[in-house]
């Protein structure tokens, strides 16, 4: 649940966005660096759609070394040079960081990889030196605050996510990582109903309340605090985005369901 929540040359050789409506597979891939944008050609001018926001996107379709991707909401072409599968990301940022043993950033690149992958443990571990080599960077702190969450390390989690909003008091993804720690924590010494509320609340400002789970944090906490009509109001509303959809969409539901019976959510202690 925690997931909800890391030169150009030749460029108007890119393909033109429209001709992949009709992508025959996907598969996610891990951005191997800071700074690249993608984009789509209309015409025979190129459309820059800015920085590509994520870690980790999605390839719809590949065709003569580009890549077309979807990130923040948007479709465009990328260079297929500047990702790397998953499944291959561990082994490349191992060269990387053998190569630059003190660029942090090749830390927290593995330590994504690690994370998807269930290794917890060594993405705990990849964090924590990202950190020590860049103290200042959120996105360590964020990052093995994410991955404590998701390996059970609740009071971990909760101080690198505090951290991290600490460190940039904008990002939405601790407020809302905190949201959903302190709403739903099967651990009661770490459930937080009024701060939930305060974190979920400040995450969807953050996101001009176009982020589905960022609301649908925001129903668990107002559940936690017995305001079961607003909660069931929120996920109803978080329901509403066609993004949210599949096991994400079945698992609201099935808390709809617990809202109106006027119980709180509690993660599994295996989530």
């Amino acid at each position: 649940m925690v997931r909800r929540w890391v030169a150009v040359l030749g460029i108007l050789m890119g393909p033109g966005v429209g001709a992949a409506d009709e992508a025959p597979g996907e598969q996610r891939v891990l951005v191997k660096r800071a700074g690249v944008r993608f984009g789509y050609v209309a015409g025979e001018k190129w459309v820059d759609l800015g920085e590509v926001t994520e870690l980790i996107v999605t390839v719809l379709e590949r065709r003569e070394g580009w890549a077309l991707v979807r990130s923040g909401g948007k479709r465009g072409w990328l260079r297929a040079a500047d990702v790397v599968p998953l499944a291959d990301a561990p082994a490349f940022f191992t060269g990387m960081i053998e190569a630059q043993p003190r660029i942090g950033a090749h830390y927290l690149r593995r330590a994504v990889a690690r994370a998807e992958r269930g290794e917890y443990d060594k993405a705990i571990g990849d964090y924590t030196e990202a950190i020590r080599l860049d103290p200042n960077n959120p996105a360590g702190y964020y990052g093995r605050a994410v991955a404590r969450h998701l390996n059970r390390a609740y009071g971990g989690a909760q101080e690198d996510y505090t951290e991290a909003i600490r460190l940039a008091p904008g990002h939405a993804g601790a407020h809302a990582g905190r949201a959903w720690l302190r709403a739903t924590c099967p651990e009661g010494r770490y459930r937080d109903g009024d701060g939930a509320v305060h974190d979920a609340r400040r995450a969807c400002e953050l996101t001009g309340w176009n982020d589905p789970d960022c609301i649908d944090n925001l129903a668990a906490a107002c559940a936690e605090t017995g305001q079961f009509d607003e909660a069931v109001r929120w996920q109803s509303r978080a329901l509403e985005f066609p993004t949210f959809s599949g096991r994400r969409r079945e698992n609201a539901l099935a808390r709809v369901k617990l809202y109106r019976e006027h119980q709180p959510y509690r993660t599994a202690r295996g989530d």
